[in-house]
């Protein structure tokens, strides 16, 4: 079925209407003018506007409906190939100018306050090197390795200074044979109680342990930590009764002590505190020598003036490690009579000598004390090991640079007791 178009064509107001002659035809015509032949013959007049008549309107096409048999005019329906209507144009109308919208502001918001936190109480605070990842303990002796790691700790947790790396080393020797001098200087033999075997493990484990350090990378350190792990192994394997504070560098420090028979559980752990403060001491003379270039080897420069100030200085370097081992002790043991154990001490090495270098230790804890009692130096330096924090310690505690430092080392001995208790006399301390 072919569709029908409709098509109207306005020529100068005048409306020509075809009438088909029959309801079935359509009339095709091809896209050329339309012969008046084929028009109807019945005239469609023509109705020509007048100035001053209104013009007849167009009416409006009625949609596409099937013809009737009514005589009503039909629109001439012309079919094209294309068919696109030609629609009248229309006025187009003047665009109404866009106004952009106002934008609502957004209020602002005030910022919620966020509540002061309730502050949660500060612990006592630990030094950040105080890991027991840091400590080492090897043991071949009566103390189980976590007897002397607890031992460790605890004095480790008193120090408010960078902590190295600590070995602690402690094995059983027998009884004393005498000096033998050479490799195994300055130290005693004695008779050996731990097996050969056993020995040698624990000397392999001391030079792992330095070979591991870190320290070799300083080539200076490397060819000393050789001799140092000789001298180590001598010790150990020959059952010297060493006691003292190896310094592979700075970073990594050992406390290392033989323990005999005769020397009581409270002496032993002592004497291991004490060679641990020494270990905790990073400013001994080891640690503070300038190092240089000599013959295009790196290594300490001859500092003889200073060195010997160092030397001079001894009597405060073992004074605090006794009086520290004391104090720490004492938080082990739960005693709270540390410095009366400080003068009993001293006491004996008074009746010995009064010479502060005699028995330098248990002497020079009490001058320790004389000092802080006189107030030229705070215990908190001592037990926290902040007043070897810095090399110029030596220059604070040189004979000459306070007259009390001479008085506390001519006066250690000027104590008395009296009602039971150990207290310096009051003459030294005006």
């Amino acid at each position: 079925m072919i569709k029908k178009k409709l098509l109207i064509i306005p020529i100068s107001f005048i409306v020509i209407f075809f009438s088909c002659e029959s309801e079935s035809n359509v009339v095709s015509l091809a896209p050329t003018p339309i012969p008046t032949s084929r028009l109807t013959s019945t005239p469609i007049p023509v109705v020509a506007p007048t100035s001053t008549s209104t013009p007849t309107p167009i009416p409006t096409p009625t949609p596409t409906v099937a013809p009737t048999s009514t005589s009503l005019p039909t629109p001439l329906i012309i079919a094209t190939s294309t068919p696109i209507p030609t629609v009248a144009p229309t006025s187009i109308p003047t665009p109404i100018p866009t106004v952009a919208p106002t934008s609502t502001p957004i209020p602002t918001v005030a910022p919620t306050s966020i509540p002061t936190p309730t502050p949660i109480p500060t612990p006592t605070p630990i030094p950040s090197n105080a890991f027991t990842n840091n400590i080492t303990i090897y043991s071949e002796s009566d103390f189980s390795v976590e007897e002397i790691r607890s031992w460790t700790e605890k004095a480790v947790s008193n120090i408010t200074i960078p902590v190295p790396d600590i070995l602690g080393v402690i094995w059983s020797i027998g009884d004393e044979i005498g000096s033998t001098g050479g490799p195994g200087a300055p130290f005693n033999k004695f008779s050996q109680t731990v097996s050969t075997s056993d020995l040698i493990n624990l000397a392999d484990n001391v030079d792992y342990w330095i070979n591991n350090s870190g320290c070799d990378a300083d080539m200076y350190r490397g060819y000393i930590n050789n001799e140092l792990k000789q001298r180590i192994r001598v010790w150990i394997e020959g059952s010297y009764d060493a006691s003292t504070a190896p310094y592979p560098c700075k970073e990594s420090r050992i406390a290392l002590l033989a323990a005999n028979s005769e020397q009581s559980y409270d002496l032993i752990q002592k004497i291991y505190l004490h060679e641990l403060y020494h270990a905790l001491q990073p400013t001994l003379w080891d640690g503070c020598q300038t190092m240089g270039n000599i013959g295009g080897y790196y290594q300490p420069l001859d500092e003889p003036a200073r060195e010997a100030k160092f030397q001079s200085a001894e009597w405060i370097v073992e004074g605090t490690a006794e009086y520290f081992a004391n104090l720490v002790q004492a938080q082990i043991t739960g005693s709270n009579n540390p410095v009366q154990t400080i003068f009993a001490s001293a006491n004996i090495a008074a009746n010995e000598s009064l010479d502060i270098n005699n028995d330098i230790a248990l002497s020079a804890a009490a001058a320790i004390r004389l000092l802080i009692e006189k107030k030229i130096l705070d215990e908190t330096e001592v037990i926290s090991g902040s007043m070897f924090a810095e090399c110029n310690w030596v220059d604070r505690f040189t004979d000459g640079s306070n007259p009390s430092i001479l008085e506390a080392k001519n006066n250690w001995h000027q104590f008395e007791k009296i009602d039971g208790m150990w207290k310096f006399k009051s003459a030294v301390l005006d």
